[in-house]
């Protein structure tokens, strides 16, 4: 009688704390740090795109940020945290421009870690304009008008996402499906503002979404 083959199943994928290294594994490569301005609505959704594209905790790291808003807050912040651990690939700052001061000082900082000859640090700005709720709004359309205001860029968003409140609870899932057009519409809307030569608005966290994308492959490669 011939014997039945038994399929090998995988082991289920570990999630968010379960990440720890075996005797005997190799250390998961640092592949990027997340710093972001807002307390909840930007690292809920990159935590969530983490979680969603199965890259490990370990790898992508996005740390709480006790610093508060001001985008050069967010650049020094994520420059100590980088000289703390070492060894990420790229780190990357979350921050709006809106009304914030020290939005051109972050961007100068940014650019003078990536450029000094010693102790560089591989950092880029991931801003939108006028906030980080305009990135949102590209999961469902594309536009180019003009928003002084973060309150008028969530009107438009409330179109879409009723229930949103800045900083509220999680809309993630509603997200999560137009990842894909949110990229596409970013690329467009960065192309068009350059060519108008404005930022108003504008985004370019498009990049840092298919750069995780690019993170998993290379993770489950």
């Amino acid at each position: 009688m011939a014997r039945r083959r038994v399929r090998n199943r995988a082991a289920p994928r570990a999630s968010g704390a379960s990440f720890r290294r075996r005797p005997g594994e190799r250390p998961v490569k640092k592949l990027a740090l997340i710093v972001c301005e807002g307390e909840k609505t930007e690292p809920n959704y990159f935590r969530a795109l983490r979680e969603h594209f199965h890259i490990n905790t370990a790898a992508v790291r996005i740390p709480p940020n006790p610093r508060g808003s001001a985008p050069i807050s967010v650049v020094d912040f994520a420059a100590k945290i980088y000289q703390e651990d070492g060894g990420y690939d790229r780190v990357y700052c979350v921050f709006d421009k809106d009304e914030h001061e020290s939005y051109e000082r972050a961007m100068q900082r940014v650019r003078g870690y990536a450029l000094r000859k010693l102790d560089s640090i591989p950092m880029q700005a991931m801003t939108s304009v006028p906030c980080f709720e305009f990135w949102l709004l590209l999961h469902f359309t594309r536009t180019t008008r003009p928003m002084g205001r973060c309150d008028k860029v969530i009107a438009q968003l409330r179109r879409y996402l009723q229930a949103y409140v800045k900083g509220g609870g999680n809309i993630v899932d509603e997200l999560l499906p137009h990842i894909d057009d949110a990229i596409s519409n970013g690329r467009w809307v960065s192309a068009q503002q350059a060519a108008a030569g404005t930022d108003n608005p504008s985004t370019n966290v498009h990049e840092l979404v298919e750069a995780l994308k690019t993170m998993a492959i290379v993770e489950t490669a």
